[in-house]
C-alpha cells in the first residue's frame, strides 16, 4: 500500500506541474500574477465546492487566491513563483480539495480557499473600506483588527 500510495503521490506531482507549466508564457518554470490568474481562472470551474459563488465574485476570489500565492511564495518580490515552490508548498492542495463533493463544513471552514472563507475576507474588506472606492487607504488599513 506504501508503494502504491507513493506512485500514486508521485503521478499526482507530475501531472499537476505539467498542467501548472501550461501557464508558464516565459518558459522558464515561474508563473507570473497574470500566470497564476490564468491558471485558476481556468481552475474555478472544476471547483465543486465554489459552484455557489456569485460569477460576480470571480474576479475577487482569482484576486485574493492569487495573491496568497504570490505573498508567500514569492519572499524576494520578484513578480514570480517558482512551479516546483507550488508544487512543495500546501497551497495547491487546499485548492483543489475543493473538487471534493462530499467535502465536510469543518473542512471547509478550516480551508483558506473555500468559499466561506473567501465571503469572509471580502466581508473585511469591505469593512474596512469606509469610502467604498475600492482601494484601501493606510488610515483604512490601521483599522484593521480594531473594532468598527
Amino acid at each position: 500500500m506504501s508503494l502504491f500510495n507513493y506512485v500514486m503521490h508521485k503521478v499526482w506531482l507530475d501531472q499537476t506541474r505539467i498542467g501548472l507549466s501550461l501557464y508558464d508564457t516565459t518558459g522558464q518554470g515561474y508563473l507570473t500574477e497574470g500566470d497564476l490568474e490564468n491558471y485558476i481562472t481556468d481552475l474555478l470551474p472544476t471547483l465543486y465546492q465554489l459552484e455557489g459563488l456569485e460569477k460576480s465574485f470571480h474576479s475577487f476570489y482569482v484576486c485574493t487566491a492569487v495573491r496568497k500565492f504570490i505573498f508567500f511564495l514569492d519572499v524576494v518580490r520578484a513578480g514570480r513563483v517558482r512551479i516546483l515552490d507550488i508544487l512543495a508548498c500546501s497551497f495547491l492542495d487546499d485548492l483543489l480539495e475543493l473538487r471534493d463533493e462530499e467535502l465536510s463544513k469543518e473542512a471547509q471552514e478550516q480551508n483558506w480557499f473555500s468559499a466561506p472563507s473567501a465571503l469572509r475576507i471580502y466581508g473585511h474588506y469591505l469593512n474596512l473600506d469606509r469610502d467604498h472606492n475600492g482601494m484601501l487607504s493606510k488610515s483604512e488599513l490601521a483599522r484593521y483588527g480594531s473594532a468598527p
